[in-house]
């Protein structure tokens, strides 16, 4: 997965992104967003597993989180019908 990633963008502007998230830490920052949000996570995620995103579904307010089956960490490449249709869903749901 991680030489796909690589190979899809340019391996120093992977390493450097990937410099600044570790020690990047929002955690405090999710309940000041008050705009409503969307959440997607690929249910093999081995980056970021779908426990990190319940949990910042639960501190984001009118947020929504949706796992999408038979995924990882590129869900938009594993499944983008999928994608598609989270998005539009949660669209509808705004207006």
């Amino acid at each position: 997965g991680l030489l796909r990633t690589c190979v899809y963008n340019s391996f120093r502007s992977y390493l450097y992104t990937s410099k600044e998230l570790v020690n990047l830490d929002l955690r405090g920052q999710l309940e000041k967003i008050s705009a409503p949000t969307l959440l997607i996570a690929g249910e093999h995620d081995g980056i970021f597993p779908v426990s990190v995103s319940q949990e910042m579904q639960k501190q984001i307010p009118n947020s929504k989180l949706i796992v999408l089956p038979n995924t990882n960490h590129v869900s938009i490449l594993n499944n983008p019908p999928g994608i598609a249709n989270a998005v539009l869903d949660f669209l509808k749901t705004l207006s």
